[in-house]
């Protein structure tokens, strides 16, 4: 099964990436952009690729026992970025990377690791995507106005299977952490 761990987006900064997605579909150079559904909008700390069930559910007993004692903390949004950086195919807005939210991930990756599951080999760079190029661009291609930035709290984390079909992901809820 393919799941991922990600944070809901708070209230504000879901309101800021749909607003920031409605401006740029109006623009000529992103019409060629299938878009995040609002109820995808979500911040993911790690994806796995491949777990079975009972894996799984060792995991979430840990994580619950560990995360109760974790608080709810701030998200700050940056500017619009495209990723990767060499032939980028996802815009998204990028995530300031706070000492509590490293913590989390690492928590995370460290609870998975003592269950025989390698870490991730890219760094974590964290975003909210906001939309796929159907092909790769050139990233020299594009200008992006500057954005605000948006704090807001975030208190929930939401592990999701993500199920391919014809018409893009979908993501059904498995199981939620709530922060304090």
């Amino acid at each position: 099964m393919r799941v991922f761990y990600a944070l809901t987006l708070p209230p504000l900064i879901q309101e800021h990436c749909l607003n920031i997605i409605k401006d740029l579909k109006h623009q000529h150079q992103f019409r060629d952009i299938r878009w995040t559904l609002p109820e995808h909008l979500h911040i993911t700390l790690r994806f796995l690729e491949k777990i079975d069930e009972e894996k799984l559910n060792t995991i979430n007993s840990l994580l619950q026992e560990q995360l109760t004692l974790s608080q709810a903390f701030t998200l700050s949004t940056r500017g619009i970025v495209l990723f990767p950086t060499k032939k980028p195919h996802i815009i998204a807005l990028a995530i300031h990377l706070n000492i509590e939210l490293a913590k989390l991930v690492r928590q995370i990756n460290l609870t998975l690791l003592s269950n025989g599951i390698e870490l991730e080999k890219r760094p974590f760079v964290p975003h909210v995507t906001l939309g796929r190029f159907r092909e790769s661009v050139h990233s020299e291609n594009f200008y992006f106005n500057s954005v605000n930035t948006i704090d807001d709290i975030t208190k929930r984390i939401v592990l999701f299977k993500s199920e391919s079909t014809d018409s893009g992901s979908h993501y059904i809820p498995l199981k939620t952490f709530d922060l304090k």
